[in-house]
């Protein structure tokens, strides 16, 4: 992301004050959409981000079962690591992209619930 100076305000990013108790109890949940072969840089990501309270929901493309086979490790090692079952031919930068997620989410959605 480009931030550019205008010159008709300046913003101050101010971050309240979180107790450790109240940093352990936000949960976050990543949706990681993968492509291509780069596992090493996916594990360096994944143990960046880990906390054992957030969660990670991976949907690798339909064209790279490499990717998805060796990501299944993961899933089978961490419990809050879940992976698409269905999975999606993406198009980056395409429209298809926007409609992958709604699918996406419709499924989990429709499973938390039943």
């Amino acid at each position: 992301m480009n931030i550019y100076e205008t010159g008709l305000t300046k913003f101050i990013a101010v971050s309240p004050k979180i107790s450790n108790t109240q940093r352990e109890s936000i949960r976050i949940v990543f949706l990681l959409t993968l492509n291509g072969r780069a596992l090493r840089q996916v594990h360096r990501l994944i143990n960046v981000l880990y906390r054992s309270h957030h969660y990670f929901y991976i949907h690798v493309d339909k064209r790279q079962d490499y990717m998805h086979r060796k990501l299944t490790v993961l899933e089978k090692q961490f419990p809050n690591v879940r992976l698409a079952r269905n999975r999606y031919a993406t198009i980056w930068g395409g429209a298809s992209k926007l409609s992958d997620f709604v699918k996406i989410f419709k499924i989990q959605k429709e499973r938390l619930v039943n």
